[in-house]
């Protein structure tokens, strides 16, 4: 959990200085001269105080390279306390209080458990440190000698009561990430909306962003580089919470300079450390922990549009709009990884029809509190061998269910659910690609996003419907196509997008997107590529 320090501080110049005397293979020590505040230089520099991961040889997996780890949002709770349910957020507290402050108080008997629950938590709950350890024992068994480890933020649980309590989870779960291959592997993390005291506070002396190599060039590979951002500046949410100082976009254009970036004393736009990553002959990925596009439950914006709009303004002028339209830097941006809401989720850039172009890949969390089934990831990423240096590389969703057989074991399993692009029956993970899933969401609902209700409104959720028909078919595959445009964007393709297959007699008939296309046997509106 972080706080502002001055500048000044003279902890803050000792710890920058330890830094840049102490070689180290983690983003995260990178990051304490970069975060400049007390806290964090505090948690980051001191001694593992937690139990970390063993030393295990008997992992029977090969060295992949070419091979990466993402993990997000273990929002451990070290009070987990398997005899209380989730009324009580299985810790025997309650809160927080209406006002927004994370004031727990103590919670009746009733939300006592008639048997204990999973060691490794329930849904409805953050899960606990045991919870946390085994999905990075899994990402160790998945891959063990990745480039990288990409972890997307919020490390702490939610509604923390104080800073003491957020700072032991801090340096929990990056103890865990610090000893997940003992020091030897890159591990990068970004800022989340929880990883700041209280939440999305942009509390930091400086902004909380920065860039690092992830894998050099080499005779075989290209170099690949990672721009890690701070999207609790741009957060449409946290300017409305009581303890965060509004601000507007009028009077802040560019909070903390991070699209006008400045690493040091060299002033450095987002755009032309992009240029320079193309100049190299390399790759880049773009890291964040809010994802600039619509939720997927309330359908409201996680960005200030306004701060959204100038980021994809900068990403479209990298990759180009069209085939036409390409910069210098065109094909430099590999992928976009966001985490934040719970789910498996994508969306289109907005504004964006080439192909190639690469999409937006919402990263799904640890944590069960939400419902979800805890998930680690393996990834083929952008530098890989040039065989297989197309964009096709895939991500392998593997998560575990919380189950009383697990509890019996001890133990519990992360089995491989869906891989991208093969689950979401696309070629690849491009934007082209995944044109042909939204053509595949308007002809068939997919049953990997599955729940108990019959849906056919445009106000429904995808998660919570068994089948999706007319109006939740449109609302759904809008959201991905076009949510990151805003929600103006997103509405104007509800009301605008005709189903698949509709007959037509010319491109009139059809919605936005689509056009009307002709076969011997009839015509029908069909998504345009």
């Amino acid at each position: 959990m972080i706080q502002a320090a001055p500048p000044s501080s003279p902890l803050l110049r000792r710890s920058a200085e330890t830094t840049s005397n102490r070689a180290s293979a983690s983003c995260t020590i990178a990051l304490i001269a970069i975060f400049t505040a007390a806290a964090a230089c505090a948690i980051l520099s001191s001694q593992p105080p937690h139990e970390l991961p063993p030393k295990d040889p008997a992992f029977n997996v090969v060295d992949r390279r070419g091979r990466a780890v993402i993990i997000s949002d273990a929002h451990v709770l070290q009070r987990y306390n398997a005899s209380y349910g989730k009324s009580c957020r299985c810790a025997g507290r309650c809160g927080p209080n209406q006002t927004g402050t994370a004031s727990w108080q103590a919670c009746p008997d009733s939300c006592l458990l008639p048997e204990p629950g999973s060691p490794f938590g329930q849904y409805g709950c953050d899960g606990p440190p045991a919870l946390v350890k085994m999905a990075f024992r899994e990402a160790r068994r998945l891959v063990a000698s990745p480039d990288f480890v990409l972890y997307l933020g919020c490390m702490s649980g939610h509604d923390m009561p104080n800073l003491a309590t957020a700072m032991s989870n801090l340096r929990l779960v990056r103890d865990q990430l610090h000893a997940l291959y003992e020091g030897s592997v890159i591990s990068c993390p970004v800022i989340g909306n929880n990883d700041v005291f209280e939440d999305y506070q942009a509390s930091l002396a400086a902004g909380g962003f920065y860039a690092q190599q992830l894998v050099p060039p080499s005779a075989s590979r290209p170099g690949l580089r990672l721009v890690a951002i701070n999207t609790n500046l741009y957060s449409a949410v946290g300017p409305r919470m009581p303890w965060n100082a509004p601000w507007s976009p009028s009077t802040l254009p560019d909070p903390r300079g991070q699209f006008a970036w400045r690493e040091r004393r060299v002033a450095a736009m987002l755009e032309q450390q992009l240029a320079a990553v193309a100049a190299a002959g390399e790759r880049a990925y773009i890291a964040g922990h809010l994802p600039p596009t619509l939720d997927s439950f309330r359908r409201e914006p996680m960005w200030n549009q306004i701060y959204a709009d100038r980021f994809f303004a900068i990403v479209r002028r990298q990759i180009g709009a069209s085939p036409a339209e390409r910069s210098p830097a065109a094909s430099v941006i590999d992928g976009l990884f966001f985490s934040h809401l719970h789910s498996d989720e994508f969306r289109l850039i907005p504004g964006v029809t080439a192909a190639a172009a690469p999409i937006i890949h919402i990263i799904s969390s640890v944590t069960p509190i939400y419902g979800g089934n805890p998930t680690v990831y393996e990834m083929r990423h952008a530098a890989a061998a040039p065989a297989e240096a197309d964009r096709s590389r895939g991500v392998s969703f593997r998560p575990v269910r919380l189950t009383q057989h697990a509890a019996l074991l001890g133990d519990a399993s992360f089995t491989k659910a869906i891989t991208t692009p093969a689950a979401f029956r696309a070629a690849g993970i491009s934007n082209g690609d995944y044109a042909a899933v939204y053509r595949a969401m308007h002809e068939k609902y997919h049953s990997w996003n599955g729940g108990a209700e019959s849906c056919s409104s445009t106000a429904d959720r995808l998660q919570t419907c068994a089948t999706c028909t007319n109006g939740c078919r449109i609302a759904n595959a809008c959201l991905y196509r076009a949510a990151a445009g805003g929600r103006a964007a997103w509405q104007r393709c509800v009301d605008t997008t005709t189903l698949g297959g509709a007959a037509c007699s010319d491109d009139r008939h059809c919605g936005e997107g689509f056009g009307c296309q002709c076969t011997a046997r009839r015509c029908s509106c069909e998504l345009e590529q």
